[in-house]
């Protein structure tokens, strides 16, 4: 079956509302150990470097991630940096946990992603992180497509100040921008953030991640970016300077 086809058996089962019994029947017969894993294993690595890193250095903050599929990076990311002896950081992933979101006007239609792509319940993804051994006082799911979960009101509710790391894995460019955006004010000097799909669309500054963090740079003057590293094929990391905030 094509992954178009499975997208529209996906939706088909959703309306009629056994999306999730039928799921369930699936993971049955599909083991945890061949799921959860990462997409692109070079993310790992560039986590760990941005970790270790980060462990040298002073800063303080939390680790926000933004496209979590079946949550491996997130899981990843706390695994390691409790290794490291890294304290004092919480863990936040947000996710739809319905794929991604239609394309808007204007956006890759036709391009490299599709309505729906990348789908992990979130049901199932807590259930891989406590299978994994999670440890759930310092990690948070916040779940909602990012236009309308990304609000202002998380700052307060979620005692976000300042952020340490952070993953941009939204594939196309509106989650990358919302996600940007919504990071602004928890930037400082030193925060490392990785973008998983820089490369896509023929590495194009006008699609994708690279269109979104040029239009955000553009709207914060006070923000620059400067190059940590590129990962795999297709990513990118940079170490922000965020002026008057050290």
């Amino acid at each position: 079956m094509t992954p178009h086809f499975v997208r529209f058996i996906k939706k088909c089962f959703r309306a009629l509302g056994i999306l999730e019994p039928a799921l369930a029947f699936k993971r049955r017969f599909l083991p945890a150990e061949v799921t959860f894993r990462p997409c692109t294993p070079h993310l790992q690595v560039a986590v760990a470097r941005a970790l270790f890193e980060l462990k040298a250095s002073a800063l303080q903050g939390d680790y926000l991630e933004f496209g979590i599929f079946r949550g491996y990076t997130l899981w990843y990311a706390q695994q390691i940096a409790k290794v490291m002896g890294l304290d004092g950081m919480r863990y936040f992933g947000f996710d739809s946990f319905q794929g991604i979101p239609r394309l808007k006007a204007g956006e890759e239609v036709g391009g490299e992603f599709a309505e729906g792509q990348y789908e992990a319940p979130r049901k199932l993804v807590e259930q891989y992180l406590s299978a994994y051994g999670v440890d759930w006082s310092e990690m948070e799911l916040v779940e909602g497509f990012f236009d309308k979960s990304l609000k202002p009101s998380l700052y307060a509710e979620k005692k976000l100040e300042r952020c340490r790391l952070a993953v941009i894995d939204c594939d196309i460019y509106s989650g990358a921008k919302e996600a940007l955006t919504f990071l602004a004010p928890l930037l400082q000097t030193g925060t490392i953030v990785l973008f998983d799909d820089w490369n896509s669309y023929g590495a194009s500054d006008d699609m994708g991640e690279r269109r979104a963090f040029k239009e955000f740079l553009a709207e914060h003057p006070r923000i620059k970016a400067h190059p940590f590293g590129a990962f795999g094929n297709h990513g990118m990391g940079f170490k922000m300077a965020v002026e008057g905030r050290a």
